[in-house]
């Protein structure tokens, strides 16, 4: 299975694609690959692949590299000011020999974002 994310913040990472590899309060591993695709106003969208699964792994490692997710309440210590800024985009997998892939439309995700 592989599932890709949007994710939103105020600051940007020193690399634009990158791995992020960390581990979490049970000692577990996180990998990540992010990709910078756009710069708004001071806002940067990232596509985000998992490459591990863990749970918050995302907004954790993130936050974990000083660039939190925007309006993130749980990792980010700033105050909320509207919705999440992480998302699911898209999921692709195999089942019985056949390949699937789901992708949201990214014109449309750009707008729910207020991107």
């Amino acid at each position: 299975i592989y599932k890709h994310y949007l994710a939103i913040t105020d600051k940007k990472f020193i690399n634009n694609n990158d791995f992020l590899i960390n581990t979490n309060n049970e000692d577990q591993l996180m990998k990540l690959r992010y990709r910078l695709l756009e710069n708004k106003n001071n806002n940067f969208l990232y596509l985000v692949a998992l490459l591990t699964g863990r749970k918050h792994q995302i907004r954790l490692q993130f936050s974990l590299n000083n660039n939190p997710i925007t309006n993130d309440i749980k990792f980010n210590r700033n105050i909320a000011k509207g919705n999440l800024g992480l998302c699911a985009y898209s999921i692709k997998f195999n089942y019985k020999k056949k390949f699937y892939s789901f992708k949201l439309d990214y014109e449309e995700m750009l707008n729910l974002f207020d991107f």
